[in-house]
């Protein structure tokens, strides 16, 4: 009975978190840019990778707009509403008309990632393709991590893999 539930929040969820995660770790500006990064993930659609890029880009206006505010002379309670609301409206409409690129764009990886490594199953080569993968993303990982890259990097990645509910060979 809980099974639909949680295919729903993976599903509408995970863009969600991901967008007001990625949007305040970019910008630094708290509460504001989780709301306006959480409002643009639910406008990706069900793209994880959408809501990634496009809180991202958020992360980056959203200082600059606030300082354009005060440049401006704009009240601080307007310049919020602008950072916070206006923002974040025009960026995840522009998200919301470029989630199915990013879907198509990631079916294609998938389908070549999966090719690639011998996702059939099979033995042999696929095999030492598989190994050879999780020897390179486990080293990649550690060192990547030692640098402070985890929350920043490989967290949005291990989303990207689990999007659809399947194993993540980064999270592993």
């Amino acid at each position: 009975q809980l099974r639909p539930l949680a295919s729903v929040l993976g599903r509408r969820g995970l863009p969600a978190a991901v967008g007001a995660i990625t949007a305040q770790h970019r910008s630094g500006l708290g509460e504001l840019s989780v709301l306006g990064g959480a409002l643009i993930g639910s406008l990706s659609g069900e793209s994880v990778l959408c809501a990634l890029v496009a809180a991202s880009i958020l992360g980056t206006l959203s200082p600059r707009c606030l300082a354009a505010c005060a440049r401006a002379s704009v009240p601080a309670t307007a310049s919020s509403i602008v950072v916070g609301g206006a923002l974040p409206a025009l960026i995840g409409a522009a998200a919301y008309l470029a989630a199915p690129l990013f879907a198509n764009f990631l079916a294609a990886l998938r389908a070549c990632l999966a090719l690639a490594l011998g996702g059939d199953g099979g033995g042999g080569v696929a095999a030492v393709g598989r190994l050879a993968a999780g020897a390179v993303s486990g080293l990649a990982m550690n060192w990547g991590s030692r640098r402070g890259w985890y929350h920043c990097a490989f967290l949005p990645l291990i989303c990207l893999e689990t999007e659809h509910g399947g194993m993540a060979l980064l999270g592993a």
